[in-house]
């Protein structure tokens, strides 16, 4: 069973969890989340779920993107 959030990251297709796992692969060197990538737009529809900090949601965000990546990996 999928709730709201969950579906955030499932409904996303293996080219653009791609993408956002190279942004983040690039932003890891400059230590800067950009601001128009992948990762801030997640956690955009993440907080209009649950309006909680936006600094915790980036490293949730981020979790979650590994997460589903390594999940469509092994099946």
């Amino acid at each position: 069973m999928e709730n709201e959030l969950t579906k955030i990251f499932s409904n996303l297709s293996d080219a653009q969890i791609r993408e956002a796992v190279i942004e983040m692969k690039e932003d890891e060197e400059s230590g800067i989340i950009r601001s128009e990538g992948w990762v801030r737009r997640l956690t955009k529809q993440v907080h209009e779920i649950t309006d909680q900090p936006v600094s915790t949601l980036l490293f949730l965000t981020q979790t979650n993107l590994f997460r589903e990546a390594a999940f469509r990996f092994v099946k």
